[in-house]
C-alpha cells in the first residue's frame, strides 16, 4: 500500500467547475496545489457564493493535501504564499460565449487566515478572490462535474489536468486539441518533452495508465500530423476518444489505498458503542482534555478514523476532535496504549502505524 501521497478521506465530495476555468493553462501549478484547488471547489456550494466562498480546513487536512510531513511556520508560510499567488489565465469570451482575442488574468484566492478554533486546534481558512467568483459560482450551464476522489488519487500534476480536461468531454466522447494548447492546459513547460516521442511516452502514456487505474474515465488517442502525415511530418494535434471506466475497482468510492486504512479496520462503522458526547465542561476543561488526548501515541489514528466516520455520516454533529476523544477513550478501556496494541487488536493496519506525520504544534503556538 503506497503511503507517501495518502489523499484526504473525502470520497463523495463533488467538484463543479466552469468550463472556462477548467480550460485554464496550468503552468506553474504543483501537484499539491491542483489537489488543494479541487478540494476547495468540492467544499463550496456553487449556487451560494457569499455563504460558501470561505473554506476552512484543519491543519491536518491542509498538511495532507499540501504534502507536508512536518507542520512548522516556514512550511505553512511557503505553501500559503504560493497558493495566494496562483493566477487564473482564461481566454476572453463575448456575450454569446464565443472566444474572442486576448485573455484575462486574476488571482484565484484573495485571503488566507491561520487561526485556532474553540477547541484550541489550528485551522486554515481560504477566501476566493472577487474576480474569480463568476468562474466558481452561480453558473447553470457549460461546466464539468466530477467526484474529487478521482483527483486526490492521482500522483502527477499533468495526470490531474488530463483527467479534468477529458472529463469535460466525457459525454461527447471525443476531443481534439493542438499540441501547444494541450501542453499549456497540462502545465507542461516549453522546455519539457519537446520531442513528440518523449511527450507521448512521458505524458500521454503515463496519464493514460494513471486515469485507467485511478479514475472513472479512460482514453485512447491518435496523433494528427501536418500535411500528408508521413513519418517525418510533425505532430500538430492530438485526437482523444474518451469513455467511462467500467472496471469494478474504479467504481468503489471507498478505496482502501486512498483512505489509508484496510477494510479489516472496520472504519466505516461507528467505533464507539455509544456516540461521543459533547462535553458539558467549560471551554478550559475541554481544552485540557484535548491537550491530554493529543499526548497519546494513539491520537493521530483516532483522529484519522473520526474524520472518516464524520465525513461519511452526516448525522454526527460533533467536531472530529471531540469524536476522536471518544474513540481514544474506547481504545483505552479495551487496554490499548500504543500503536502496537492497535495493530494487534485489529483497529489499524501495520502499514498505517508507520505513516504518522510530525505536527509541531508547540512551534506554531510559540511563533504565531
Amino acid at each position: 500500500m503506497a503511503k507517501k501521497d495518502k489523499p484526504l478521506l473525502l470520497s463523495s465530495n463533488v467538484v463543479e467547475k466552469r468550463n472556462i476555468l477548467n480550460e485554464m493553462w496550468a503552468i506553474g501549478w504543483t501537484l499539491q496545489e491542483l489537489r488543494f484547488f479541487a478540494l476547495y471547489l468540492s467544499r463550496i456550494n456553487s449556487r451560494k457564493a457569499e455563504k460558501t466562498r470561505v473554506v476552512q480546513l484543519s491543519l491536518h487536512e491542509f498538511a495532507e493535501v499540501m504534502g507536508l510531513k512536518r507542520v512548522q511556520p516556514k512550511d505553512i508560510d511557503t505553501s500559503t504564499n504560493s497558493l495566494l499567488q496562483k493566477i487564473a489565465c482564461v481566454p476572453n469570451y463575448d456575450k454569446n460565449g464565443a472566444i474572442t482575442s486576448g485573455f484575462s488574468k486574476f488571482q484565484i484566492f484573495k485571503k488566507c487566515k491561520l487561526e485556532k478554533n474553540e477547541y484550541d486546534e489550528w485551522y486554515i481558512e481560504f477566501n476566493a478572490h472577487d474576480e474569480a467568483l463568476p468562474l466558481m459560482f452561480d453558473f447553470k450551464e457549460k461546466y464539468v462535474t466530477y467526484r474529487v476522489i478521482n483527483v486526490l488519487r492521482l500522483k502527477g500534476e499533468n495526470h490531474i489536468r488530463m483527467y479534468e480536461i477529458l472529463k469535460q468531454y466525457e459525454k461527447v466522447g471525443k476531443l481534439t486539441l493542438p499540441i501547444a494548447e494541450l501542453r499549456g492546459r497540462l502545465g507542461i513547460e516549453p522546455n519539457e518533452y519537446e520531442r513528440w516521442d518523449n511527450f507521448r511516452a512521458k505524458v500521454l502514456e503515463t496519464c493514460k495508465k494513471a486515469l485507467a487505474e485511478h479514475t472513472d474515465i479512460v482514453y485512447t488517442y491518435e496523433p494528427i500530423k501536418r500535411g500528408r502525415g508521413g513519418k517525418t511530418s510533425p505532430v500538430v494535434a492530438v485526437a482523444f476518444t474518451i469513455k467511462q471506466n467500467t472496471a469494478p475497482e474504479q467504481l468503489s468510492l471507498l478505496d482502501p489505498d486512498v483512505v489509508g486504512f484496510t477494510t479489516e479496520n472496520n472504519v466505516d462503522e461507528p467505533i464507539c458503542e455509544s456516540k461521543p458526547i459533547i462535553s458539558t465542561h467549560s471551554k478550559d476543561d475541554r481544552t485540557a482534555e484535548l491537550r491530554q488526548a493529543k499526548k497519546s501515541e494513539m491520537w493521530y489514528f483516532a483522529l484519522e478514523i473520526a474524520r472518516k466516520t464524520i465525513e461519511k455520516s452526516k448525522n454526527i454533529k460533533v467536531t472530529p476532535e471531540r469524536y476522536a476523544i471518544g474513540i481514544l477513550k474506547k481504545w483505552t478501556e479495551e487496554g490499548c496504549k500504543t500503536a502496537s496494541d492497535l495493530i494487534e487488536s485489529g483497529h489499524i493496519a501495520r502499514d498505517d502505524a508507520y505513516n504518522k506525520p510530525t505536527f509541531d504544534y508547540e512551534a506554531l503556538d510559540a511563533f504565531y
